[in-house]
């Protein structure tokens, strides 16, 4: 595998950390951490603020040009992990309860099961339609709310471009839609309109206003990218240090009160998510040498699969594998064996012939 030419290494450290993150946060509900575990711990929610900021930062200059032939693609790419991996999950599901007696008792006792009183013994029909209408289900791919906020702020933001804004006051239409979806946010608005409603909808609909930000303010960034990468020398170490600083500065001081919300909502959180990405970015390794590019270049590319198939894999690993090798429910040494695992099992979906398998993991 030969080493992209405009590859950047930090943004791809950034993927491994932050699907190591999406990890935690399904699998070490811990209390009483310090140090760097109480910092792990702490960023769990992190993932979904910087992969937003980064898919519309790496995109923006498709959206600039209206590239339509990229948008049709891009939503075929967002849409078949969407489709098929619930499938996989029912099926997993379906085969672990009538074979394994282990299965249910296993998963009904991890914490996010046990916190909103599911059980995956009690799978139907209407799971995988609730999946494809919100994005998360509570017996399916929890996670894939994420997934369903992307779809449309995808669509949403790609349209409004094309259509509706011209090039010249778009940063001023992406700030005002930050400033009132930061207002909204801050008012008891969007959580009294979507607090009352079903799981499903309260953690998909209801996190469209917490997750918009992240996509405008990833546009607007983006817009400059090509003179952004091109930075160098000591002003990239500085602004990656600088980045570091923020990040650091507003976990440790909890910077601005955060408001009740359904997740991802509050301006530590975009600020947070800016400081992550801006210090990877300008990482000074654009000299590695060609042994760690292809390396890392390897360990980053299956996150995307990561992200869709560890809650699965927790699953599977809870009932049948760390009872036996005495890895506890819900440890840090579970959630790394989750994610050597996943990866793993992102690397064999990949070597299946064929682009379908490799556009389920990569």
């Amino acid at each position: 595998m030969e080493q992209k030419k405009n590859m950047n290494l930090g943004l791809s450290l950034i993927r491994v950390w932050l699907s190591f993150e999406v990890v935690i946060d399904h699998y070490w509900h811990q209390k009483g951490l310090t140090g760097v575990a109480q910092f792990l711990s702490g960023t769990r929610n992190l993932a979904v603020p910087c992969f937003l900021l980064m898919s519309f930062y790496l995109t923006a200059g498709r959206y600039a040009s209206s590239d339509g032939a990229w948008f049709k693609s891009r939503m075929g790419r967002l849409f078949g992990p969407y489709l098929v991996w619930p499938l996989v999950y029912c099926a997993l599901i379906l085969v672990a309860v009538a074979v394994s007696p282990a299965f249910i008792p296993a998963t009904d006792g991890l914490t996010e099961l046990k916190y909103y009183h599911f059980s995956l013994a009690s799978l139907d029909i209407w799971d995988l339609v609730r999946q494809y209408l919100c994005g998360i289900d509570r017996r399916l791919v929890h996670q894939f709310w994420f997934h369903h906020n992307l779809i449309i702020w995808t669509a949403a933001m790609f349209l409004l471009l094309k259509f509706v804004v011209k090039p010249r006051v778009r940063n001023y239409v992406l700030s005002a839609i930050m400033m009132v979806c930061f207002a909204l946010q801050y008012s008891p608005l969007n959580r009294m309109l979507f607090d009352p409603l079903s799981f499903e909808v309260k953690y998909s609909f209801g996190r469209l206003i917490a997750s918009a930000p992240y996509a405008a303010l990833g546009l607007m960034i983006g817009f400059n990218r090509q003179a952004l990468s091109k930075i160098g020398g000591s002003l990239r170490v500085f602004l990656s240090l600088a980045g570091l600083f923020l990040l650091f500065f507003v976990f440790y001081s909890n910077g601005f009160p955060r408001p009740k919300g359904l997740g991802y909502q509050g301006i530590n959180l975009i600020l947070m998510a800016l400081g992550t990405v801006t210090f990877f970015h300008y990482l000074p390794l654009e000299n590695a040498p060609q042994w760690l590019a292809k390396a890392i270049g390897l360990v980053s590319r299956y996150c995307m699969g990561i992200y869709c198939c560890h809650l699965a894999v927790g699953w599977a690993l809870h009932a049948w594998v760390f009872p036996k090798v005495g890895i506890g429910v819900e440890t840090f040494a579970g959630c790394v064996a989750i994610w050597v695992v996943s990866w793993v099992l992102c690397l064999l979906v990949a070597l299946i012939p064929g682009r379908f398998a490799k556009s389920m993991v990569e």
